[in-house]
């Protein structure tokens, strides 16, 4: 039975894809992999499908920042441990599971959406909604405006 499970263990890890690598401004390490299940299901053309990965490692990229900021505060919270991205600019949400492993943080992209249909937001994410300038908001459901507004040209970025 052990021999199953590690055989099966390491299939699933051959399975995973290094999608980027950053540092951030303290200098730590991250590391962006698509899981198995991100990698399932991926086509444009179904309402239900998954987002390419591909675009989802840009979206990370564009924002190591905020990923880099996100990751270490959920680190010390006990309540949350996933970042549950909506990205209205580009059509799609996506959740990541960040952990700190051998000295470098790993995001690890757990599933997608494409949009209209979206993903539910648990109380164990930590929301980001990336939106343009043109897009509505209801302010009820950003917590009682507990939240950080960031603005990057058109781009404006919300942290819950």
């Amino acid at each position: 039975m052990k021999l199953l499970r590690v055989l099966g263990s390491i299939l699933l890890e051959s399975r995973r894809i290094k999608l980027d690598s950053f540092k951030d401004d303290d200098g730590d390490i991250f590391n962006v992999i698509a899981t198995i299940h991100s990698q399932e299901g991926v086509n444009q053309n179904f309402r239900t499908s998954r987002a390419d990965i591909d675009s989802i490692g840009e979206v990370i990229d564009e924002y190591q920042d905020i990923f880099s900021k996100v990751t270490k505060l959920i680190e010390y919270n006990i309540n949350k441990d996933s970042i549950f991205v909506r990205d209205t600019a580009n059509g799609f949400d996506f959740i990541v599971y960040p952990k700190y492993v051998n000295g470098k943080y790993e995001l690890s992209i757990a599933t997608s959406i494409n949009h209209p249909e979206k993903l539910k937001v648990k109380k164990e994410n930590t929301l980001i909604i990336l939106t343009t300038d043109g897009d509505a908001i209801i302010k009820e459901q950003l917590e009682n405006n507990n939240f950080t507004k960031i603005v990057r040209g058109n781009i404006i970025i919300y942290i819950i």
